[in-house]
């Protein structure tokens, strides 16, 4: 339990002062509004809020976004419906098979990168190009109506957003946006932060870590308890506002750029008024197709100083290493592993995580063991 307790005190000592004011005004320095996207005489003031907001604290909020809050409430009902079936209903959908990029993940199950302890958390994946490779598993027509809606209006703004990002570096148009494409690895979760047992001391809903994906965005919670770190290391409060969503910069995204723009690093923590509710979130995490080339771009690496100081790697890579150190990717998906070698030229980084290289010792150690035997 000491590592929980530490990050437990680590929250509780965090700043109750929002990373910026609650209203989408002109005092919200990392605030981008939604019906300035495509206003010429705009342009240069976005580009500016985006670049600093990814360079200091891995995120910018969108406000006036076309998501009605009646939408997301229904969203966030359909949710509670399924998460709240009694257990074996809800493994009827479980996605274990496909690495649960797909269906239903259970409490427990899922655990922070280089943490030991699982998240106090249950989710459910579906894609927005399903294929037969990754099926949507789907408990209702409605629950899948629902959510997709949403999913697929966040896409747009998505891919309106990356070609932003695209002009804040300076590169050509499309060379980020085009990532996306049919992608089926794109998914959109809705997850419940399960309330803590009345006799618990726990109040971290979610260990410290970043996002695996190239962006990821989410709208309001139903309760609040995210809180982000930025680049100094200061830790504070963030409030989503309504009408908004939140714009993070995943580890794909912090890869290609050479760390020029951070991942958003976050936690969620619940208070002692809030530590006994369900918490239900909602997220677009967007990833290119498979084999992207996801090796830091020339020009970033020359802005940065000029050495590459992340690997050369695949989309595919990167996620499958971090699929197998989160908890959610099996035996199955060790040859495949060892095939790429991500694992080497990640250690040459130093960003090799320390489970997966022990599994992976592993599982060489036990297909010698075979070898020997057949």
């Amino acid at each position: 339990m000491k590592k929980r307790v530490i990050v437990v005190g680590l929250a509780m000592l965090l700043s109750s002062t929002s990373i910026f004011a609650a209203c989408c005004g002109p005092c919200a320095k990392n605030v981008i509004h939604y019906a300035d996207f495509h206003r010429p005489d705009k342009q240069e003031q976005i580009l500016a809020i985006i670049n600093k907001g990814f360079v200091e604290q891995g995120f910018v909020f969108i406000c006036g976004v076309p998501i009605e809050e009646e939408e997301l409430s229904k969203a966030f009902l359909e949710s509670k419906k399924f998460f709240q079936k009694p257990e074996s209903e809800k493994r009827k959908f479980i996605g274990s098979k496909w690495n649960y990029q797909t269906g239903y993940c259970p409490l427990r199950i899922e655990r922070a990168k280089d943490h030991f302890l699982s998240d106090q958390k249950e989710s459910f994946m579906l894609s927005l190009h399903p294929s037969k490779e990754c099926p949507n598993l789907t408990p209702s027509k409605q629950f899948l109506k629902t959510l997709t809606s949403i999913g697929n209006k966040m896409m747009v703004i998505a891919i309106e957003s990356l070609e932003l990002i695209e002009q804040s570096l300076g590169l050509e148009k499309g060379r980020f946006a085009n990532f996306l494409g049919d992608s089926d690895t794109t998914t959109f979760r809705t997850m419940c932060n399960k309330a803590f047992a009345l006799d618990s001391s726990e109040k971290v809903w979610n260990e410290v870590h970043t996002d695996i994906g190239f962006i990821t965005l989410n709208p309001r919670p139903t309760v609040e308890g995210l809180f982000a770190q930025d680049k100094k290391g200061n830790w504070k409060w963030v409030d989503i506002p309504k009408n908004s969503l939140m714009l993070k910069v995943g580890d794909q995204l912090q890869n290609i750029t050479n760390g020029y723009f951070m991942s958003a690093k976050y936690m969620v923590a619940a208070s002692d008024t809030t530590r006994y509710q369900d918490r239900y979130t909602l997220s677009l995490y967007c990833h290119p197709s498979g084999p992207t080339d996801l090796t830091p771009l020339p020009q970033l690496v020359k802005k940065t100083g000029g050495v590459a100081l992340y690997p050369k790697v695949t989309r595919d890579e990167l996620l499958l290493e971090r699929l197998i150190d989160i908890n959610l990717a099996g035996e199955s998906s060790m040859r495949n592993l060892e095939e790429s070698g991500v694992v080497d030229r990640l250690k040459e980084k130093k960003m090799a995580s320390p489970r997966v290289m022990k599994k992976l010792e592993s599982y060489k150690s036990r297909k010698h063991t075979m070898q020997l035997n057949s």
